[in-house]
């Protein structure tokens, strides 16, 4: 059983507290979920996030639909309750067979990136598995413990899944961007599921007039990039400094403003949240 500082869910009309949630309780059903990043006491980009939970639904085929301002509400009662300064709220969306759909949201253990990783860069490598519908986030708790084992295993952040064209698509848990001759590229949306982050990323490359494109990533090209970095809710933008036996240098300037624009775009969301 796991303890967490306070829960909430909504079925129907009804809101009630709830202590825990067990390991277990989305083993059944589909559940599609977000995670929501809480900075200085208030969620980031949650309009964002709410807006893509929507569409994993409406991609499943699921007839539902959900009111972002009500899950707002619930969503600051959570931060409130809690006294939640900096941590992950969990969205998850249980639909079981003959039983009404369930909204949850809930506090969860957390752990970003140290500060010197920003620096020093991530280690990861390839795995390669085929991703069904990458833009539905959706519980699959095979594929989930598969990640985990192998990151386990191989000792690194993060795996980079590699489809049958032996093209680099996107990281078990972010998206993942390169670098080479003064271009910034990333795999093609239908192929990844599209972050919060990478969008957000994909902006700031048109506002620092970087060129940029969404095309294949072949792994016999890893060589020839100058840098490689993650996105994501809880690493942000996060250099990668080896990819396999491949290494990478984490100082390239193209990453490191990326990388501070995206920070400020967070302080202007949390700045609109506050006024």
């Amino acid at each position: 059983m796991a303890d967490y500082w306070g829960s909430f869910y909504s079925e129907g009309s009804t809101l009630k507290k709830i202590s825990f949630l067990s390991d277990t309780a989305f083993e059944t059903g589909a559940c599609y979920y977000e995670v929501l990043r809480v900075q200085q006491g208030n969620c980031i980009f949650l309009e964002d996030h709410l807006q893509r939970l929507q569409d994993s639904v409406s991609l499943s085929g699921l007839v539902y639909t959900f009111h972002i301002q009500e899950v707002s509400a619930v969503i600051r009662e959570l931060i409130r309750i809690n006294d939640l300064e900096s941590g992950n709220i969990r969205l998850v969306l249980q639909v079981k067979e003959n039983h009404p759909p369930v909204l949850y949201a809930y506090c969860i253990p957390f752990s970003y990136p140290l500060p010197e990783l920003y620096e020093q860069g991530v280690p990861t490598a390839i795995f390669k598995i085929i991703r069904t519908n990458p833009n539905i986030k959706q519980y699959n708790h095979t594929y989930q413990q598969q990640m985990r084992d192998f990151i386990r295993r191989k000792n690194i952040y993060e795996a980079l899944l590699c489809d049958d064209s032996d093209c680099i698509t996107e990281g078990s848990k972010s998206n993942v961007f390169f670098i080479s001759k003064d271009c910034v590229m990333t795999a093609p949306g239908e192929k990844v599921l599209k972050g919060i982050t990478r969008a957000k990323v994909i902006l700031l490359c048109n506002k620092l007039n970087y060129s940029f494109k969404e095309c294949p990533i072949s792994i016999g090209t890893l060589p020839a990039m100058e840098a490689v970095f993650l996105t994501g809710t809880s690493p942000k933008v996060l250099p990668v400094n080896r990819i396999d036996k491949i290494t990478y240098s984490t100082g390239h300037p193209m990453m490191k403003n990326l990388g501070e624009a995206y920070d400020e775009l967070i302080l202007e969301d949390l700045s609109r949240w506050r006024g």
